[in-house]
C-alpha cells in the first residue's frame, strides 16, 4: 500500500514537473520577447521556474546519467564560472547582473529538457505535439494582417532594457526563428507529420517561404543556406529537391508579379530584387531598397572593434572579460531603447567571460556535437529512421541557434537560449535511451 502511494506521488510529481516545463516551452516559443519579460515581482517567470523545477527533481541523477554519454566536465566548469560572476556581479550591480548574465541562467535548462522525455510516454507525447506547434504557426500566419489589432487587444509586457519598451503578450519576436525550424524539421520528417490531410512539402516550403518572404531577417537567409549543405553533407536531402524548391519559389515570384500582388515584410516589398539587396547589404553594399539595413551592417562592425579592444586592455580582461553587470557596449538606438551586445552572441561570451569562458563553452559545444553525430551515425546504419529523423530534425534549431549567433544576440535573448538549451537536454536523453536500449558506447 505505501509502495503504491509513493507511486502515486511520483507520477503526480513527474506530471507537475513535465506541465511546468511544457508550459515554459511553448511561452518562449511563441510569445517570444513577451513572455521572456513576464516576471513575479522583480524576477522572471523563466528564472523562477527554472529554480523550483531543479529543486523538485533528481538533479544529481540527470547529471550522471548526461556524463555517461558525452564529457559534461567543461560545461560544468563553465556554469561554475558562470555563476560565480553572477554573485561576484550580483554584489557590485544588482538585479543588472542577473539580466546581464542570463545566458548562464538559461543554460541550466538542459537539465529540463533531459528530464522532458525520460519515459517512452514522455517521448511520445512530446513528439507528438509538433502537430500542435504547425498548427499554431498556421494560426500565426492567418492573423498577420490583423496582428496590430489583436496586439491592442492583448495585455503589454515591459522590458527591462530602455525606458517604455513594452510588447504585447501577442507578437510575432520568435514566430521567424520557429517557423525556419519547423519547415526544416516538416521536410525532414516527412513520413512522421500528418497535419489537416495537408502535403507536407507544401507545410515545408511554406513555412520557409513565410520565414523568409516576411520576416526579412539576414540570419533566415544564412541559416537557409547553411542548412541545405549541411543536408546535402549528411545526403539527407538532394540537389534535385533543392532545385524543386527554387522552382517553386520563381513560380510564386512569377505570379506575385503577374497578379500584382505585393508581400508587405518587416522591411520592404518582398520580391527576387528585394531578396538580392537585402542579401548584398549584409556586405554593406548600399542600395535604395534596404539602405535602413546596409547602414547597421557598419554600425555592428564598429561594436565588433569596441568589444575587441576592450577586450585586450589587460591580460586578466583577456582571459576573464569584464564579468557580469557591466554593459559590452551602450549604443542609443531610440530615445527609450539602449543597445547593451554587439548582436554576436559568440563576441558576447567572449567580452564578458573571456578566452578562458568562451573556450570552456566552445569545448563543452564539441563533445555535444560529437554525441549526437555518432547517435545519428548509429541510428543511420541501423535504419532506425524515425528516430534519426527525429533526433536530426531537433539538431536542425541548434545549426540555426549557431549560424544566426554570428550576426545576432541569440543567446542574450532569454526566449531563444531556453529552447535552445532543452532541445540539446532532448537530444542527450535520446543518446542516452540508445545507448541503454542497444548497449552501445556513445561516449567513447
Amino acid at each position: 500500500m505505501e509502495n503504491n502511494h509513493l507511486t502515486n506521488e511520483s507520477i503526480k510529481k513527474q506530471a507537475f514537473i513535465t506541465f511546468f516545463i511544457t508550459t515554459i516551452w511553448y511561452g518562449n516559443l511563441f510569445c517570444g520577447w513577451s513572455f521572456q519579460n513576464l516576471k513575479l515581482g522583480p524576477l522572471p517567470i523563466n528564472e523562477i521556474a527554472l529554480v523550483l523545477l531543479i529543486l523538485l527533481f533528481g538533479f544529481r541523477k540527470i547529471t550522471k546519467e548526461i556524463s555517461k554519454i558525452t564529457n559534461i566536465s567543461f560545461f560544468a566548469m563553465w556554469l561554475f564560472l558562470g555563476l560565480i560572476y553572477l554573485i561576484l556581479g550580483y554584489f557590485e550591480y544588482g538585479l543588472l547582473a542577473l539580466r546581464n548574465g542570463s545566458h548562464t541562467i538559461d543554460a541550466f535548462y538542459i537539465f529540463l529538457g533531459f528530464y522532458l522525455i525520460s519515459n517512452k510516454k514522455l517521448y511520445l507525447n512530446f513528439f507528438n505535439n509538433f502537430k500542435i506547434i504547425i498548427l499554431t504557426l498556421l494560426f500565426y500566419i492567418l492573423l498577420f494582417p490583423f496582428k496590430e489589432i489583436i496586439s491592442n487587444l492583448v495585455p503589454n509586457i515591459s522590458g527591462t532594457k530602455g525606458v517604455g519598451v513594452t510588447q504585447s503578450l501577442f507578437n510575432y519576436s520568435s514566430i521567424s526563428l520557429v517557423l525556419l525550424w519547423i519547415g526544416f524539421y516538416v521536410l525532414i520528417n516527412f513520413n512522421n507529420i500528418k497535419v489537416l490531410n495537408l502535403n507536407n512539402n507544401f507545410i515545408a516550403f511554406f513555412f520557409l517561404f513565410i520565414s523568409a518572404a516576411i520576416f526579412q531577417q539576414r540570419y533566415i537567409y544564412l541559416s537557409l543556406f547553411i542548412i541545405l549543405i549541411f543536408l546535402l553533407f549528411l545526403n539527407e536531402i538532394n540537389l534535385k529537391k533543392i532545385f524543386v524548391g527554387i522552382f517553386y519559389f520563381m513560380i510564386i515570384l512569377f505570379v506575385l508579379l503577374f497578379f500584382d500582388f505585393n508581400i508587405e515584410g518587416r522591411i520592404g516589398t518582398f520580391s527576387l530584387k528585394f531578396l538580392i539587396n537585402h542579401i548584398l547589404s549584409t556586405f554593406g553594399i548600399y542600395n535604395e531598397v534596404t539602405s535602413a539595413a546596409s547602414g547597421t551592417v557598419d554600425q555592428r562592425i564598429v561594436w565588433i572593434k569596441e568589444v575587441l579592444s576592450n577586450s585586450l586592455l589587460s591580460f586578466e580582461r583577456f582571459l576573464f572579460g569584464i564579468g557580469y553587470g557591466k554593459n559590452l557596449i551602450e549604443f542609443s538606438i531610440t530615445k527609450s531603447v539602449i543597445a547593451t551586445e554587439p548582436h554576436n552572441s559568440f563576441l558576447s561570451l567572449y567580452g564578458k567571460m573571456g578566452i578562458v569562458g568562451f573556450s570552456l563553452w566552445a569545448v563543452a559545444h564539441l563533445f555535444f556535437i560529437r554525441t549526437w553525430k555518432k547517435t545519428y551515425d548509429f541510428l543511420k546504419e541501423k535504419k532506425l529512421n524515425d528516430k534519426k529523423n527525429k533526433i536530426l530534425g531537433l539538431f536542425i534549431f541548434i545549426v540555426i541557434i549557431l549560424v544566426s549567433s554570428v550576426t545576432n544576440s541569440m543567446f542574450e535573448e532569454t526566449y531563444r537560449a531556453i529552447i535552445y538549451y532543452i532541445i540539446w537536454g532532448i537530444i542527450l536523453r535520446m543518446s542516452y535511451d540508445i545507448e541503454v536500449e542497444y548497449k552501445i558506447n556513445i561516449k567513447n
